[in-house]
């Protein structure tokens, strides 16, 4: 058995040889899925002995999709930072299968000299469209982080949720990463369940502002303010109050809507402006541009910065 070797630890090998920028949860989906030709012959069974030394073709491969960088915009720009539109589907810095497709390798390349850094001060996810704050210097990125940590910042996204959200609510809860599946977080309302289940879970707090409804789509328009900023955050908060977003695919799980009667509710007067689907799809096509994502980061405002408060808006609705 000694010069025989697993499938996929051979197709690992070799890709790390190409400096290939395939994951390994990739690799394990392409070879169930797509399979790898060895001697003509296609293999789907990642488990497979195969002897060291054989050729083997995966050219029919899909190349792993890193988002339309030439849709990347710098909105606002200084000495000390950027200010960036970044599109669905581009990660945000350096990372397992994104280690050169990345927007800080974008920035550095386009308009950065071999010297200057580019430094994320905060995050958005592959998948969420919008507003992003890239530091430019050390001292920078460190006065914009202190903002963010002692919650100096305004940031608000707009998104889509399934059901009807019929007033403000604000959200206080805790999340911690899912032991199960480590790609997800977990959702609990009260502090002692969650610090039983990590000591690492964190607190989160946002309010859900409804802004249009659809009744033919049971599907509502809403602004969020995020006064916590938690990995899925505003994904998770959607799906454990019954109203998951638009076309999400990991936190979709059908949880009933009276989970929401555990939020705040906020007396504030609202307009909910019904809309039909023509007219509601026509709005959602001119916020989040026909791209399939419904979590845009549409607001930022820091109170302190060098030049005064920085605020911006993507377009207001």
């Amino acid at each position: 058995m000694t010069n025989k070797i697993r499938l996929h630890k051979y197709v690992t090998d070799y890709l790390k040889r190409q400096n290939s920028d395939f994951t390994s949860s990739d690799i394990q989906k392409n070879i169930q899925k797509l399979g790898v030709s060895i001697n003509n012959e296609l293999f789907t069974n990642r488990l497979e002995w195969i002897y060291m030394g054989e050729r083997i073709d995966i050219s029919h491969w899909p190349l792993r999709d890193h988002g339309p960088f030439e849709e990347i915009k710098v909105l606002l720009y200084n000495s000390d930072f950027l200010l960036v539109y970044k599109p669905k589907g581009i990660v945000t810095e350096s990372g397992a299968g994104h280690v050169e497709q990345n927007l800080v390798s974008f920035l550095q390349a386009t308009y950065g000299k071999k010297t200057e850094i580019f430094l994320p001060v905060h995050r958005l996810d592959k998948d969420t469209m919008g507003l992003i704050l890239i530091a430019r210097n050390e001292v920078a990125h460190k006065k914009l982080q202190d903002e963010f940590r002692e919650r100096n910042v305004a940031k608000k996204y707009l998104t889509v949720l399934e059901g009807k959200l019929e007033y403000p609510i604000e959200i206080k809860a805790w999340q911690s990463r899912n032991t199960n599946n480590p790609l997800k977080q977990i959702f609990f309302w009260a502090e002692d369940k969650a610090k039983k289940y990590s000591e690492l879970a964190r607190e989160t707090e946002s309010k859900f502002t409804p802004l249009n409804y659809c009744p033919e789509l049971n599907q509502t328009l809403v602004e969020v303010e995020l006064k916590t900023g938690r990995m899925h955050q505003i994904r998770l908060q959607a799906e454990s109050i019954g109203l998951p977003i638009r076309n999400e695919k990991l936190y979709n799980t059908k949880v009933s809507i009276k989970q929401i009667e555990q939020a705040k509710k906020i007396e504030t007067k609202i307009e909910l402006t019904n809309l039909n689907e023509v007219e509601f799809e026509k709005k959602l096509e001119s916020i989040f541009s026909n791209s399939g994502s419904y979590l845009l980061c549409n607001y930022l405002e820091i109170e302190d910065t060098n030049d005064g408060i920085l605020s911006y808006q993507l377009k207001k609705y």
